[in-house]
């Protein structure tokens, strides 16, 4: 009886963490885009310098960064590395992949008044999905913390 209660806490914490990771992760897309639109401003920076730099902010739950090349060569497609390294990435959301995935295409596509066009939609649409997991975590984490004081007193009231 005690590990069926055990069980139901634990499960109960994966679920927060999941709801809280996807915060998180919504939280780290915005820094990136306002990292890369920050260097397209300001220097014109291309793909690779912006990968390279990218990688040097420590954007956690953004794993995929780590996997591409921050050096050109000739057969290197960069935005398919970029749109494979998302979809490998099983721990991310397909929302926040769709987004990240388009963000990747219009890097480098353009002159920079247009790519800070297309980073500035790309970044509103993950301001409202990082709202609505936020959202998504408070309300439904609510429950979860809810159910695990009630585990636990479940559990203190068998075992006594």
């Amino acid at each position: 009886m005690f590990f069926l209660f055990y069980a139901e806490l634990s499960a109960v914490s994966t679920t927060q963490k999941k709801l809280k990771r996807r915060v998180s992760i919504c939280n780290e897309a915005e820094k990136l885009m306002r990292s890369c639109a920050v260097m397209i401003r300001t220097s014109g920076a291309d793909i690779f310098h912006i990968i390279k730099a990218l990688k040097g902010e420590e954007l956690c739950f953004l794993r995929f960064l780590y996997t591409l090349p921050e050096e050109f060569s000739t057969d290197c497609d960069i935005r398919k590395l970029w749109c494979d390294a998302i979809g490998n990435d099983q721990d991310m959301p397909g929302e926040e992949k769709a987004v990240l995935r388009e963000f990747g295409s219009i890097l480098g596509t353009s002159d920079t008044e247009g790519q800070l066009v297309a980073i500035t939609s790309q970044l509103l649409r993950m301001e409202e999905l990082r709202e609505q997991r936020r959202l998504e975590y408070m309300q439904k984490g609510k429950l979860y913390r809810s159910l695990g004081v009630m585990a636990g007193v479940s559990v203190g009231i068998i075992l006594i």
